[in-house]
């Protein structure tokens, strides 16, 4: 990967998988978005699938792999309902999408039909680290911003009649049933600060990336963003968006096995 791309975290843990699992492996990357996961996973040698329902997250993951890596195939599917045989996959990623469904299970009993016996179940995750106290006070400054202009722009949109989507989020209950509880695996020696939470939290209301926004008209989002940016300029000053957050986290995996009884 060049310079120019950023995959922090998910590098990080696709480094950790190819150091512990080795490289002559299947792995499905389920929900894969923008090939965030997908496509370091392809870089250490591995065979990953990017599988995601959106053929448009797809297209935006093909174009950032830019052809590079053989072993990377992009498949447009139902998590639902998988295009891949019995005990075919050696570890499953599933990263923030178990939250966004309403019926978590059926995904669930997919991931354990697909997955090899003594296949595993990954999860990326980020702990904490410490900040220093000026740190803290900055990030908490941001968190009061980023607030505020949110609040805004949802008020905007419940007086246009905007209704939110609601998913089931027991999730992890349903998870306990068919897998062991997980155990963790960090990755040693990763720091990564960022800074961007303003930019990245107004980018997703700019475009209505929220899970509760897809139901909302694109003119909607549009009219709710042109109000809520004028609000906060008057309010914050024309820079804004340039307000810095702060947080410093590491990289680890949750590894989940399914129960020996399923």
């Amino acid at each position: 990967m060049n310079n120019t791309e950023r995959y922090g975290v998910y590098a990080a843990c696709g480094d950790l998988i190819s150091k512990k699992f080795g490289t002559d492996i299947s792995v499905l990357d389920l929900g894969a978005g923008l090939g965030t996961a997908s496509i370091p996973l392809a870089k250490n040698g591995i065979y990953t699938i990017a599988a995601d329902i959106s053929a448009v997250m797809l297209s935006t993951a093909e174009k950032r792999s830019r052809g590079r890596y053989d072993n990377l195939v992009l498949a447009q599917m139902n998590a639902h309902d998988l295009m891949l045989p019995d005990s075919s996959i050696d570890i499953v990623i599933e990263n923030a999408m178990l939250h966004l469904v309403d019926e978590p299970e059926l995904i669930i009993k997919e991931i354990t039909r697909v997955l090899k016996p003594g296949g595993k179940l990954i999860r990326y995750s980020s702990p904490g680290m410490p900040v220093t106290r000026d740190e803290a006070e900055q990030n908490k400054y941001c968190n009061q911003v980023l607030s505020d202009i949110s609040d805004y722009y949802y008020k905007y949109l419940e007086e246009h009649n905007y209704q939110s989507v609601g998913f089931n989020i027991d999730y992890r209950d349903v998870l306990m049933k068919y897998f062991d509880a997980p155990y963790n695996e960090s990755a040693a020696g990763f720091i990564e600060i960022f800074t961007e939470k303003m930019k990245f939290r107004l980018h997703r209301m700019k475009t209505g990336a929220h899970s509760d926004l897809q139901k909302t008209s694109k003119e909607l989002i549009n009219a709710a963003w042109t109000a809520t940016d004028q609000y906060a300029r008057r309010k914050y000053g024309n820079d804004y968006a340039e307000i810095k957050g702060f947080s410093k986290y590491g990289a680890a995996l949750d590894i989940y096995t399914v129960k020996r009884f399923i």
